[in-house]
């Protein structure tokens, strides 16, 4: 199946996540989006979307502050209608995007991996036939900001 098919959720997952890190991320510097097309046996793409704001472990703390491990700071605000503005309302975009992602994984034949990285913390996902698994992310050094990478694989029978 033809990437085509991922046109909107990758549209949805940019403007979601470039959004995320103008308004939460509080840099004036803005965001950075990069995208590639790795040609292999697999049809695979990148999108990477990144700030070098605040991070979500700060911007979380400021409702949540018991949450100090910056990878679990990050696992919890993946959860839909957690935000770190107070806003009963927000907390939804990034949860909608793994739900418009996973619509169509089986239909495409492929899997996603996302990568989050945040402070001293990180998390991978990977999407794969209906499933999300979650692992913490080994990181080596502290970031700056919030740095986001889909790998998507369009896998060939």
């Amino acid at each position: 199946m033809a990437f085509a098919v991922w046109s909107e959720p990758v549209h949805m997952a940019v403007s979601e996540l470039c959004d995320n890190a103008l308004q939460h991320g509080k840099n004036s510097l803005g965001a950075y989006v990069a995208a590639d097309r790795v040609g292999t046996e697999m049809g695979k793409f990148r999108l990477a979307i990144a700030d070098l704001g605040i991070g979500i472990p700060e911007h979380i703390r400021a409702c949540y502050p018991e949450w100090q491990d910056d990878t679990s700071a990050i696992v919890n605000a993946l959860q839909r209608g957690i935000t770190g503005t107070g806003d009963p309302h927000r907390g939804n975009g990034f949860a909608e995007v793994v739900d418009d992602i996973s619509r169509l994984l089986v239909q495409a034949k492929s899997a996603v991996k996302i990568e989050i990285r945040s402070a001293k913390g990180g998390v991978e996902l990977d999407l794969l036939d209906g499933r999300i698994d979650s692992r913490p992310a080994r990181v080596e050094r502290a970031r700056r900001g919030t740095w986001i990478t889909y790998t998507v694989t369009t896998i060939r029978e």
